[in-house]
């Protein structure tokens, strides 16, 4: 048990690292893209004109992560009544729905064992019992 939380740990650092690895060495070149857009700006019109440019061009793709970051994801279709239901008391903490199954599968049994009861009190009512 414990080498499965050691191994899942391992690689969850490892990942952790290369993405942040990753995540710096694209922050550098994009520093370095900005840098070659201002000299190339700048060699074409003057400074004031390149910082316009550079800042409305940030704006926008700013504008557009924040519209991504805002668009909410329908919700996955769930054909079965029972699983729709299951799924939304889910959706805040894996507790709520390990606690759902446990339940529904708690009033499963108790129906089972009631229909139960009474085939067998209906049996009793039949007649004797002939085995």
């Amino acid at each position: 048990m414990f080498d499965n939380i050691k191994s899942a740990a391992a690689a969850t650092a490892r990942r952790t690292a290369f993405g942040l690895a990753a995540g710096l060495a694209m922050f550098i070149g994009f520093l370095f893209l900005t840098l070659a857009a201002w000299i190339i700006l700048v060699s074409v019109t003057d400074s004031l004109t390149a910082a316009v440019v550079l800042g409305v061009s940030y704006i926008g793709l700013g504008l557009i992560f924040l519209a991504f970051a805002l668009t909410r994801r329908k919700a996955p279709r769930v054909r079965h009544d029972a699983l729709r239901a299951s799924s939304a008391t889910s959706a805040g903490s894996p507790f709520l729905g390990v606690a759902a199954a446990f339940f529904e599968g708690l009033g499963a049994g108790l129906a089972a064992r009631d229909q139960f009861t009474k085939s067998q009190q209906s049996d009793s009512r039949d007649g004797p019992d002939r085995s």
